[in-house]
């Protein structure tokens, strides 16, 4: 399909090659890549998290497990999911010294951009016809003459498929507001589609973004944290889950429908290797305790003379 405005369309495949490098590109900070490290940590936690109730109990009822080494656990994989949905979800945009991969910075790159995106420049990066009817006309023609053998159907050639091209076609409709029979090159995907995807993000993920902000990237003083309402100070597993939900729908449809027009199969991944090995094994065995105690102990002795600096150290001319 030819465009009307060749700069443009430069420009649009220029900013939709970025958009699609951020969102699945190979780069480590790429937000699927951003989002499978996220998913593959859950599902580990869950299934720590789940193999609890396996555990043995202790005379007083509590669970036989390691106090410190599982809330070492639960902190650490808190912090972390939180801060993965932050990250996530953060505008500071995709260029320069302090440009982001996120999903966040795509969003607002498009609504800044959104002049780009129209149907005409979606369907000549993606080769796709915006008159169907001459390639409904080949299929009916070669469905007309196409040699059959008695009780096969055969295979229509892909390139004259033109069912392919109208379902693109109806997803275009549905990002500009459109229907089939008031279709135009010019057709522009809504803004107000765009800026709610950004609202349903924010609204998911603004106490994650708070307690981020005020507990795990900075010590925020008493005063500084003030700002924070109950339910930002007390996030659950739940409320992490919701925003996970969201974050993954949302990067879904973005990429779907307007960076690669492909979907990804699952966020969870299917392990190519035995990914429970050995949960069965105690971390230490019973044998080895005192080892693990030698371990506290040298790590304890290493530090004691972290305690403070000695005026000898500082070499202060006078």
């Amino acid at each position: 399909m030819k465009v009307t405005n060749a700069p443009a369309f430069k420009k649009f495949q220029s900013k939709r090659k970025l958009w699609r490098d951020c969102m699945s590109g190979n780069d480590i900070s790429s937000v699927y890549n951003q989002i499978s490290d996220m998913m593959w940590d859950a599902s580990i936690w869950h299934v720590i998290n789940h193999s609890r109730q396996y555990a043995g109990k202790r005379a007083d009822g509590r669970l036989s497990i390691n106090g410190p080494a599982h809330n070492l656990i639960n902190r650490c994989f808190f912090d972390q999911q939180m801060l993965s949905l932050r990250r996530l979800v953060d505008k500071a945009g995709l260029y320069g010294e302090g440009g982001v991969h996120s999903l966040g910075s795509v969003l607002q790159d498009m609504v800044d951009n959104s002049h780009l995106l129209t149907r005409e420049h979606f369907l000549a990066d993606e080769k796709v016809p915006f008159d169907l009817e001459p390639i409904k006309q080949a299929q009916a023609e070669w469905s007309r003459t196409c040699p059959s053998k008695e009780g096969e159907l055969p295979a229509i050639p892909r390139k004259l498929m033109w069912q392919v091209h109208e379902y693109r076609h109806g997803d275009l409709d549905r990002l500009c507001g459109v229907g089939p029979e008031t279709r135009s090159p010019h057709d522009l995907v809504r803004v107000e589609l765009l800026t709610r995807l950004q609202k349903m993000l924010a609204d998911a993920c603004e106490d994650v973004k708070t307690y981020v902000d005020k507990r795990v990237a900075h010590a925020a003083t008493p005063d500084s944290r003030r700002v924070m309402d109950e339910k930002a100070a007390s996030l659950t597993l739940g409320h992490i889950k919701s925003a996970q939900k969201v974050v993954c729908r949302v990067a879904g449809f973005v990429d779907l429908h307007l960076v690669s027009n492909t979907g990804h199969v699952g966020l969870v991944p299917s392990p190519t290797f035995n990914h429970l090995e050995d949960l069965d094994h105690p971390l230490v065995p019973s044998g080895r305790m005192p080892s693990a105690s030698d371990a506290w102990r040298e790590f304890r002795e290493e530090t004691s003379s972290w305690r403070s600096l000695a005026f000898e150290e500082l070499q202060v001319e006078e």
